[in-house]
């Protein structure tokens, strides 16, 4: 028989498990309401499929009640919803940040005919 402590996991945690997931709870706040670290939440999930499916469940639905909320304000006029809504759904068009390609040779051509190197090392030292 393995040494160490006896693991507080239940399955009858389970229904808590999906209501805190469903009202927004990440899971630092969930590990702290079963009085569990991070790392023993982390061993439940990859230990108990039953405790990861419920947890993955609940977590998509409070994203798709979020999701409907704000595709419902963007809808209604919400003209910062409908930015967030766009740049996330299609970045491509939306984003800020553009990205544009140069192809072919840059060349830059620069003269110093006035330099006068004496003058400038005066200019800055001043």
């Amino acid at each position: 028989m393995p040494a160490g402590r006896k693991s507080k996991y239940n399955p009858g945690m389970i229904p808590a498990v999906e209501m805190w997931a469903r009202d927004g709870l990440t899971e630092e706040e969930i590990a702290r309401k079963l009085g569990v670290g991070h790392t023993a939440f982390n061993v439940w999930k990859n230990k108990h499929a039953e405790f990861a499916e419920a947890l993955k469940t609940s977590k998509e639905t409070a994203d798709a009640r979020v999701e409907k909320a704000l595709y419902t304000k963007a809808l209604d006029g919400d003209t910062t919803a409908q930015i967030f809504w766009l740049k996330n759904r299609q970045p491509g068009k939306w984003r800020d940040k553009r990205d544009i390609g140069v192809e072919g040779q840059i060349i830059i051509e620069a003269t110093f005919e006035d330099y006068d190197e004496d003058s400038t090392d005066k200019e800055q030292t001043s």
